[in-house]
Parts: structure tokens; sequence; C-alpha cells
């Protein structure tokens, strides 16, 4: 290898490599901070979800209070489905639903005495849990997906309550179009997602819901995001439901393809400038060089005249 190519292949090496370090620190900065932003727009979405949601079963609840307050004690006394309907349809249903997705009234043993529903819009083939399943999880305190319920019990003269009010909020489309969502956002129980919003994912593992509080680093659909729970209810009620808020995470190495392109763009305008100037300070070596080999050979009429500086 040659004087000149040695020199810029010294040029190129003392350039780019502080260069590349540079450029993979700013990089891990970069996705450090990002990763960041991203954990607290989570966070922050995940606590104003959390305070939508405990306003809409507070709604429902109140209204579970104010229908024994009216005198469902009374009807569920009698132990009429046809006198339990014809009441709960004079409780202006219309108002009713504006307060909760539903609402209905329970025997003591768990029996269907009335109802009334708001339409649901949960995700195509998941079945929503039928009127007759939530009077009896009601009262059992089994809890089922798709549904976040409140039971308002009557108390009667034995230590048997009269039944039950109860009141409850689908977990689908209608309640995440009120959330203020990430970048995306479903509810899901057992893996299945009961609804959702854009991006949705097609499963999500139970075992990839994080606790309530926390974010977490998982994949879905094959694609990292950081994902958080606004709300997961224990099993046993609400059948481990979950509220996840997800954000896009850029996948590890992501931007490596673009910091090579750049660092081999770098390397070619680096060695083409190192290139002409190793040909800066070769030619005039080279110039010595012959003057002195013909003064050598005993041409004395040989000179060397100085141009530029005078370093050499």
């Amino acid at each position: 290898m040659g004087l000149r190519a040695r020199l810029a292949l010294f040029f190129v090496i003392i350039t780019v490599l502080p260069l590349t370090a540079t450029v993979v620190a700013l990089e891990s900065q970069i996705d450090r901070q990002l990763r960041l932003r991203a954990e607290g727009e989570l966070s922050s979405a995940r606590a104003s979800a959390s305070a939508l949601i405990e306003v809409t079963r507070r709604r429902a609840g109140d209204l579970a209070n104010d229908l024994a307050l009216r005198g469902a004690g009374q009807v569920l006394a009698g132990v009429d489905p046809a006198a339990a309907q014809a009441w709960l349809a004079e409780q202006s249903p219309d108002q009713m639903l504006q307060r909760a997705d539903l609402v209905l009234l329970v025997a003591a043993e768990g029996g269907l005495l009335a109802g009334v529903e708001a339409p649901s819009q949960f995700a195509p083939g998941v079945q929503k849990p039928g009127l007759t399943a939530l009077a009896s999880s009601a009262v059992t305190e089994r809890g089922l997906p798709g549904v976040l319920l409140t039971v308002r019990r009557i108390p009667g003269l034995s230590p048997q309550p009269l039944g039950a009010v109860v009141t409850g909020v689908w977990t689908d489309r209608d309640l995440l179009d009120q959330l203020p969502a990430a970048d995306g956002a479903a509810f899901v129980a057992e893996g299945q997602v009961l609804a959702s919003l854009a991006g949705a994912p097609g499963a999500v593992p139970a075992d990839q819901v994080p606790p309530p509080g926390e974010v977490a680093e998982t994949t879905i659909d094959g694609k990292p995001v950081l994902v958080t729970a606004a709300l997961r209810t224990p099993e046993g009620a609400q059948a481990g439901s979950a509220l996840l808020l997800w954000a896009p995470l850029g996948s590890p190495g992501s931007g490596l393809g673009l910091t090579v392109a750049l660092l081999a763009a770098t390397v070619l305008v680096v060695g083409a400038i190192g290139w002409f100037l190793a040909g800066t300070v070769v030619a005039p070596v080279r110039r010595a060089a012959d003057v002195a080999r013909a003064v050598a050979g005993g041409d004395l009429s040989r000179s060397l005249q100085p141009t530029g500086g005078r370093e050499l």
C-alpha cells in the first residue's frame, strides 16, 4: 500500500471511528428519550381512562340506588316477572339507559325478574353475556367478561335479601370511544379482544397483560409495543377483564440500516477528501525524492524549487 493510500486510510479511520461512536451514542439516547416519552403518555392516558371508567361506574351505581329508593324492594318482594318488567318500564328506560347500559331486577336466588339493555358494539365473533347469565353472576359474584356490574342488594325482614338491583356498563367500542386513549386501546379477557380501537391486536395472551399501574414491553401481532392496563379486574370478578392501552415501540436496531447507510456515505466522502489531502502531502515528497535520486546519480543540474509551505 502506497504512502498516499495509507495517509488516506489513516484520515478515514481518525474521522469515521469517533463519528460512529457519536452516532451510536446519540441513537441510543434518542431511543431512550422516545421510550420515556411514550411511557409518560401511556401513564397519562391510563390515569385519564381509569378516572373516566370510575365516573361511568359510579353513575351506573347511583342509578341502582335511585331505583332502590323508588320502591324496587316492593317489586322484588312480589317475585312477579311481569309486574317487575312493567314497573321497570314505568321508570323511563330511555333515561335509565343514558346512565347505564343495562338495568336488571334480580331475585334473591339469582333469577332474572326484569331487565332492559342498550345495544352493544363488541368485536365480531364476541358473544356478549345474556341478561339471565348476568343476573346469576351478579348474585354469585362470579363476574362475566364484557361488562362492569354494580350490585345494589335490597334487604328484607329476614337475613336473606329480597334481591338486587343490578346496573352495568358494556366494555365495548362505545366505552372505548369515550376514553382518552393512546395509539391503541382494547378491552380483553382471557386473551380474547372484546372491543378495540384502531390497530387492534388479533389476540393478547393473558400473561402479557401487565399489572395495573405498570408499563411493560411486549409483542402484539408480532410488533413490539409498550402496553399498560388501565383496568384489570381480579380473577373471580369480571373474569380477569382488562383495558389495555399501548403505543408502538421501534424494533431493536430499527434505525441500524439508516445508520449504516449514512456511515457508508460518510466513509466515501471522507475517503475522497483524505485521498485529495494525502495527495497534497505526497506530491512534494515525491518531487523531493526525484531530485534527491537524480543528484545521487550525478545529475547536479537538478534543483528543488519550494512550493507552498516550508514544512517539508
